[in-house]
């Protein structure tokens, strides 16, 4: 982040950070980013958002990354190097699902047992799937500008405690 230039030394937010909030600023944010991180080599080899992924990945794997890295650090590039705003209303228009439709049927009485459980062991309903569903769960946190870093390294010790049962 500091690299980027969106946190100052003391771990406060610039002044791009802010700018790069704004849809109006957001281009420009993006431009001082690029300019702030990376070298010009890349930069004269892809200097625009049209570029094949795999070679960026792989510039990046030549110069000491492993491939992991090299992929999270091209998805940056590629988002800051474009510098185009992502249409909200047509990304949240995809998101929403549409209602299923509802079946009826005369006389219909299936009937679905409760599912058992017991220690560490789930047993469906009969007619319904093995299989549990994926649960993903982001956690967002807004922590102060005016924060201290210890009050932030109290809060991620919280976190590591509570979230993940670690002692610090």
């Amino acid at each position: 982040m500091k690299r980027l230039g969106l946190i100052d030394s003391d771990n406060k937010p610039t002044q791009l950070a802010n700018d790069w909030r704004l849809d109006e600023k957001y281009k420009a944010s993006c431009d001082e980013m690029v300019r702030n991180v990376y070298p010009q080599e890349l930069l004269e080899l892809f200097p625009d958002s049209n570029f094949d992924k795999q070679s960026v990945v792989s510039w990046f794997m030549g110069h000491g990354v492993g491939s992991g890295a090299a992929v999270k650090m091209t998805a940056l590039y590629s988002l800051l190097i474009s510098g185009e705003l992502k249409d909200v209303q047509n990304i949240k228009a995809a998101g929403e699902k549409k209602p299923l439709a509802q079946k009826t049927q005369k006389n219909s009485t299936k009937q679905y047992d409760t599912p058992i459980t017991t220690k560490n062991t789930f047993i469906p309903p009969q007619g319904i799937s093995e299989k549990r569903p994926n649960l993903h769960i982001d956690l967002q946190i807004h922590i102060s500008p005016e924060s201290s870093p210890e009050q932030i390294e109290t809060i991620f010790a919280s976190m590591a405690k509570y979230l993940y049962g670690e002692n610090s």
